[in-house]
């Protein structure tokens, strides 16, 4: 065995190459700890390593980055095993950490973090991280390659983020998968252009850079509320459970797909109008008795529309809805003279009109394949309910 002690002083510890299990212990003062050889390479740390800090601000830097061979690694709150090392590196009240992997397609394993924060950076390559479990602040940079982010522990819940995880791409097409597909209980989670929060998790989900963000919730009655995406691509899967999907501002293209059970997916920001649909949204049913309300009634421009058998546009939004296998599709005009051509039914639908002069237009009654129903109970400005039961 190898035992070392800094004593007081601002140190620094360079680790290149050790054969036999070595300690070594940060005095006082502010002190860094590098493991890396010359070639910033791990492969020559041929026993355990233990490393731990002391009073002041102590940071341990691990550094593998001009490694190029494809590399696996665990991290957890105490050690950190793979990346070429036949050894391990055990540590231990350090302020700060910095792993910084190689240009080879490697595999990172996340079972916990260093308890006052970590920072990672995965290098070149086409790299995976799963995140199962942190404790504090954890931040993931992604570099080049086409990267995959895997936040799910092996039961496919979330439930173990209880910090802040910070994760960016790099170049490439760069994927985040946030599974919470295992998880029975009732949830409510929302979702941002750079965040996620709720699944159970007590921390959060900052995210950038990412060209594909995928969310899978669990088994429960969840309620999901999207109040803003970022520019690539969303998709969503409830799953089981009767669950509730809210939309009100998506700025990439946006899936969401309901799951078995009875679902309800409420389109319209919270001044209830659909201008903020500004990419495509897909809003694909499964089994079950599936509702997909379409809200527009705080709008006070006129608008036009046009509702088929598998879409809607108009209502001031600058893209599109498709939507497939909904039972019910309800719709709120709002106070402008509105102008709603129905082409083509697929589900039973109710017009609710506005309070001024609106139009419906459905000229070919045949390709009706379901009710429609218009203003079956409207209210007038008096605030009385007048049945007008228009049906047809």
């Amino acid at each position: 065995n190898t035992n070392i002690n800094t004593g007081i002083g601002s140190d620094m510890v360079n680790v290149e190459n050790i054969s036999g299990e070595t300690n070594v212990k940060l005095g006082e003062d502010d002190d860094i700890l590098s493991a890396s050889n010359i070639n910033q390479e791990l492969n020559d740390i041929s026993a355990q390593l233990t490393v731990s800090g002391d009073s002041g601000f102590d940071m341990l830097d691990v550094n593998d980055s001009g490694d190029t061979q494809n590399n696996t690694a665990i991290i957890d709150s105490t050690s950190i095993t793979g990346l070429g090392m036949n050894g391990e590196i055990d540590y231990g009240n350090f302020e700060d950490m910095s792993v910084q992997f190689g240009s080879g397609s490697d595999k990172i394993t996340i079972k916990g973090s260093n308890p006052l924060g970590s920072y990672i950076t995965t290098g070149e390559g086409d790299d995976v991280v799963n995140v199962e479990k942190i404790d504090s602040e954890t931040t993931i940079k992604l570099q080049g390659g086409n990267d995959i982010v895997n936040v799910s522990n092996n039961n496919q819940k979330v439930d173990e983020i209880a910090s802040i995880l910070i994760m960016s791409g790099g170049i490439g097409r760069d994927t985040l998968n946030v599974d919470d597909s295992g998880d029975s209980e009732d949830n409510t989670a929302t979702v941002y252009d750079t965040l996620i929060t709720g699944l159970g998790m007590n921390g959060e989900i900052d995210y950038g850079n990412f060209e594909q963000l995928n969310i899978g919730m669990g088994s429960g009655n969840d309620i999901l509320s999207i109040e803003s995406t970022h520019q690539k691509t969303t998709s969503v899967n409830t799953n089981a459970g009767k669950d509730t999907v809210n939309v009100e501002n998506i700025s990439g293209e946006t899936k969401v797909q309901l799951g078995v059970d009875d679902d309800t997916a409420n389109i319209g920001d919270i001044n209830q109008q659909m201008d903020n649909i500004n990419a495509m949204l897909s809003i694909l049913a499964d089994a079950g008795n599936d509702v997909l309300n379409i809200d527009d009634s705080g709008d006070i421009q006129n608008n036009t529309a046009t509702v088929n058998t598998n879409q809607i546009t108009g209502l001031g939004m600058s893209s599109k809805i498709d939507y497939s296998n909904i039972e019910t599709l309800k719709m709120w005009l709002g106070l402008g003279k509105d102008v709603i051509s129905i082409d083509s039914l697929s589900a039973d639908t109710e017009i609710h009109t506005g309070l001024t002069e609106d139009l419906v237009i459905t000229e070919n009654l045949s390709l009706l394949a379901a009710q429609l129903i218009v203003d079956n109970q409207r209210k007038n400005q008096k605030g009385e309910e007048e049945a007008l039961g228009q049906e047809i």
